[in-house]
């Protein structure tokens, strides 16, 4: 009987004449495949975030390792071409803002990671501030803070007191501010970040009077910026007559939302206008406007905006500073603690390993 030949079984594949990959080829596509694979974790599952400052002490402390995910807001897709882990990325082609469905939604209280909306943090240099809020915000300098302003929130601050729609929120006990202790004696020891334990072991010693906020006049810097009414050039919008401890009241933008565009306001919603929804826009003067090219005072968001604030407040570069943080610069929310280290002491911090981000307010 005669065997029956198959296609297949008449190629056969010589092995050995194969061509060998080239070391450089091998390289090549170990790294191609390895820095997709980081990238697609960051995009959409997991983040790895190196607390940067100690504005949200003693929540998260300067230096620690949090894992932020990305599956509670909705994974937001790359909105531009660039080379991954660098700053360097192509001002055109702009990708749109896409984000994918999440497990939940933005909440207050959340400790968000986001992208910062203007590099100029101080709001001494308006060239880079105009330049850092028209990048692409995957490629902006990824910040850690709480958010405590929602679309539509009314925000004010008080005497160092937050209030968000009339309802007060004083510091919790693991937020961190500056402090003055006076002894009996009238001497005054200025203290910053002092926690609320640190506080009350001030107040417990015999020769301390009193433990009261470090206002104007006390801190030892811009004096003058710290007393109701006084004026800061740093504090957003740069027109109001405010100061990180009296701050306000702000409403925050909404989806949907139209404003009736003033003279006065202009300064606040241009940045909105121009740079994160990126109309052409210019005052006309009289309360005038021109919007990619109709006269018009009524503007509608397209997104919505959120307010964040650090815990340690009095050493907090947030909002108050640089102000609304729209929705395509979200992120992630922080989830844990990975890892820290106690630079003074010189060693881990094992109580602070993989613990949950609060999200007390």
């Amino acid at each position: 009987m005669l065997s029956k030949k198959t296609a297949r079984s008449e190629v056969k594949v010589d092995k050995k004449n194969k061509p060998a990959k080239g070391f450089i080829r091998e390289w090549v596509e170990t790294i191609v495949f390895s820095v997709g694979g980081v990238m697609l974790l960051r995009t959409f599952l997991f983040g790895f975030f190196i607390v940067p400052t100690e504005s949200m002490e003693s929540e998260v402390l300067a230096g620690e390792y949090i894992v932020g995910t990305n599956l509670v807001y909705g994974a937001r897709l790359p909105m531009s071409v660039g080379i991954p882990f660098t700053q360097i990325h192509f001002k055109n082609p702009r990708l749109g803002y896409y984000r994918l469905p999440g497990f939940g939604q933005i909440e207050r209280g959340d400790v968000a990671i986001f992208n910062v909306p203007t590099e100029d943090l101080s709001g001494t240099n308006p060239a880079a501030a105009l330049a850092s809020r028209q990048m692409a915000p995957d490629f902006k300098t990824p910040y850690l803070k709480r958010l405590v302003g929602m679309p539509g929130d009314e925000i004010k601050v008080e005497n160092k007191v937050l209030s968000i729609n009339g309802k007060a929120y004083p510091l919790k006990p693991q937020m961190q501010r500056h402090v003055i202790a006076y002894e009996k004696s009238g001497t005054a020891h200025p203290i910053a970040h002092a926690s609320q334990e640190k506080i009350d072991e001030l107040k417990s010693k015999v020769a301390i009077d009193k433990v009261v906020p470090a206002f104007a006049g006390e801190r030892g810097f811009a004096p003058s910026t710290l007393i109701k009414g006084a004026w800061d050039s740093r504090i957003f919008p740069r027109t109001k007559p405010w100061n990180a401890d009296y701050y306000g009241s702000i409403k925050i933008p909404k989806k949907g939302e139209t404003v009736t565009l003033t003279d006065e306001n202009w300064q606040m919603y241009q940045y909105i206008i121009c740079d994160y929804e990126q109309h052409s826009a210019a005052n006309l003067g009289n309360n005038k406007f021109e919007i990619d090219g109709k006269i018009t005072n009524q503007y509608t968001f397209a997104m919505n905006y959120y307010f964040m604030m650090g815990d340690n407040r009095d050493a907090s570069l947030d909002s108050r500073f640089w102000g609304f943080v729209p929705e395509d610069h979200i992120v992630g929310k922080a989830v844990y603690i990975l890892f820290s280290w106690d630079k003074i002491n010189w060693r881990p911090r094992w109580s602070k390993f993989f613990r949950s981000v609060s999200e007390e307010l």
